[in-house]
């Protein structure tokens, strides 16, 4: 549903992303977690069309998104990407129901159409009674779930969620979390959620590191099963394994992998595997320094 392939950003000399990819299948709900200023809701605008990388490829229900004209992309995302954000953003002058109903109007699908839809999604987040009421004389729960409503009434593809229950209670914030996996499992909508929520984040399917240095810290789901034992292996890897003593860079690409993985126990095997992948580590950065060194 949602492949991206080697995304980099950067804002003047800061490279807020280096080399990011990252695979979201259909019906999926992943969580990006990481520290503050680690590039995630920079991430997410990326995949949500609203910002251009500077390198990398960023696909959407098979469509190559940033290969489109600015008036195709736009309809594409007003289609097929449905957006929450920490703040609601609801118009104040309109209803909950005629905010609801607005993308599709954008959209230019018929009247009746967007409306019937946004009655049922409404009915959906319990908000029937609260349809004629505009955003102000709503909690703060109840605006967060017009705004989800909002975001699906195109049927969109992909939903995307930056901090969406960031300002809110404990009791609303949990009524928010329950409710992205009833859209999985009623819907087959798949997610996409930034959160800090740790109780949130292991919620999902899958979560995904952003880590302090802008690089990715969790592995395509493709491929993710079939090396998960391998970076429990390099976890349990110290320095005495890199005979040549180049072992910073090495410890710390290992404590980056590691903390979205099992622990497991180490035979004999494992430890003799993550001594020749720690070495080759070291290597390919002696490789590395020797080339910038030369050039």
């Amino acid at each position: 549903m949602i492949k991206v392939t080697d995304i980099h950003k950067r804002f003047g000399d800061l490279e807020v992303l280096k080399g990011v990819s990252l695979d979201v299948a259909e019906g999926e709900v992943v969580s990006i977690v990481g520290a503050s200023g680690a590039g995630k809701t920079t991430l997410l605008q990326i995949v949500g069309t609203l910002s251009c990388p500077d390198a990398g490829r960023v696909e959407i229900d098979g469509q190559d998104a940033f290969s489109l004209g600015d008036k195709t992309l736009s309809r594409f995302r007003n289609g097929r990407i449905g957006f929450v954000f920490q703040f609601h953003h609801l118009l104040p002058e309109f209803t909950a129901f005629e905010n609801v109903c607005i993308p599709g109007f954008i959209g230019r699908r018929p009247r009746a159409e967007v409306e019937r839809r946004a009655a049922e999604l409404l009915e959906m987040m319990n908000l029937t009674p609260r349809r004629g009421h505009k955003p102000g004389q709503l909690s703060g729960g109840e605006q967060q779930r017009v705004a989800i409503a909002r975001a699906l009434i195109n049927s969109p593809a992909v939903l995307l969620a930056d901090e969406p229950s960031g300002n809110l209670d404990s009791h609303n914030r949990d009524e928010i979390h329950r409710l992205f996996f009833e859209l999985r499992d009623r819907l087959g909508q798949t997610v996409v959620i930034v959160t800090h929520d740790e109780h949130l984040a292991a919620m999902a399917d899958r979560k995904m590191h952003r880590l302090s240095d802008g690089s990715p810290g969790a592995l395509p789901s493709d491929i993710a099963s079939g090396i998960r034992r391998l970076c429990r292996v390099l976890w349990t890897t110290n320095s005495k394994s890199c005979s040549n003593g180049s072992t910073t860079n090495t410890t710390a690409r290992v404590y980056r992998v590691r903390p979205h993985l099992g622990a497991a126990p180490l035979c004999r095997a494992d430890r003799e595997i993550a001594g020749f992948l720690a070495a080759t580590i070291a290597w390919g950065n002696r490789r590395r320094s020797s080339r910038a060194a030369t050039a």
